[in-house]
């Protein structure tokens, strides 16, 4: 079995069209060698082969130089989950690289948190070259030294510790980042009619690195809101998220965050400040996410690839529906 490369050397395909923007990218490592963000909801099918085509030949890059791809399996449009997810499999099989399923909550919060966690740094913007770059960086790399068994412990470095100095160096480095990473809770919110949202629940933090903590589902938009309420009423004071970073549909969501805030400003031992981050859907997250699966060793079934639908498309609930109706 070949060796699976580590995330900074892979060569990955990104594509997700389960939003109303068509985002696609080529990405080595944290580097992005070319995307593509298209606001053409109802036209996705129509464009995102074309992009798949710009984008290669952009970066001069060969079907058979990628090391896999990536796709966003939603959940979100109906049609739109169906689009990437039918052209990746198709690629793969051609190509004969092996794919793998991102969640489209997951990636949109990803990109959210990280702009977020850039603004207003300064200083990390100087050293390491933008500041989302290095809050991302320090969380991408307590999760490496969580995977490779060392755990981010400052004890570790306390003077006399027999340890190699490359081993400590990087530790060092990645814990000074990971200080500087404000400890945040990211929120997806996709809106989904009648007082529903896709949504799930991840974390952020320099120390724990990148968590999800609620699957992906809809749910109704008030009841999420005080589902969250009541989770960080059962976490011990210093263990809450610093803030709580909403993002996707936000105008359309805005009674339930509010509910929140509502709620928060009662909530004992002290609340996170609540944050709203407009995105929109970018590859670069989709090919983080899954650049990450790939390294491990992880990959789909090309012809079993299925989006994660979430629920059955209006039409065939109305049909469900119907007495007689099987």
């Amino acid at each position: 079995m070949q060796r699976a490369k580590p995330s900074e050397e892979l060569l990955v395909l990104a594509l997700d069209t389960s939003t109303a923007v068509l985002a696609a990218a080529l990405t080595r490592g944290g580097e992005v060698l070319a995307s593509v963000q298209s606001p053409a909801e109802r036209n996705h099918s129509a464009h995102v082969v074309p992009a798949v085509q710009k984008l290669l030949a952009d970066a001069g890059i060969s079907p058979g130089q990628l090391d896999g791809i990536a796709a966003g399996i939603g959940p979100g449009s109906y049609t739109g989950v169906r689009i990437a997810a039918s052209v990746a499999k198709t690629l793969a099989w051609a190509w004969k690289l092996p794919i793998v399923g991102v969640s489209t909550l997951e990636a949109l919060a990803v990109g959210a948190w990280r702009e977020h966690a850039g603004q207003g740094s300064e200083a990390a913007a100087a050293s390491h070259g933008g500041a989302a770059d290095a809050a991302a960086s320090a969380v991408a790399g307590s999760m490496e030294l969580a995977g490779a068994g060392v755990q981010a412990d400052p004890d570790r470095d306390r003077p006399g510790a027999a340890q190699p100095d490359t081993d400590r160096n990087q530790r060092r480095t990645v814990l000074a980042g990971a200080d500087a990473v404000v400890a945040s809770w990211a929120v997806p919110l996709i809106d989904a009619r009648r007082g529903q949202a896709y949504t799930a629940l991840f974390a952020a933090s320099g120390r724990e690195g990148w968590q999800r903590l609620e699957t992906d589902a809809i749910r109704l938009a008030s009841d999420w809101a005080r589902r969250l309420y009541e989770r960080l009423e059962i976490t011990n004071a210093a263990e809450r998220p610093e803030r709580i970073v909403f993002t996707g549909d936000l105008e359309k969501q805005e009674g339930s965050i509010s509910l929140l805030e509502s709620l928060l400003a009662g909530l004992p031992g002290g609340a996170p400040a609540v944050a709203r981050q407009p995105h929109v859907m970018e590859g670069r997250s989709a090919a983080w996410l899954g650049s990450r699966r790939l390294a491990g060793g992880e990959a789909d079934d090309a012809h079993a690839f299925v989006p994660n639908y979430t629920q059955l498309a209006e039409a065939e609930a109305k049909l469900l529906e119907k007495p007689g109706e099987a």
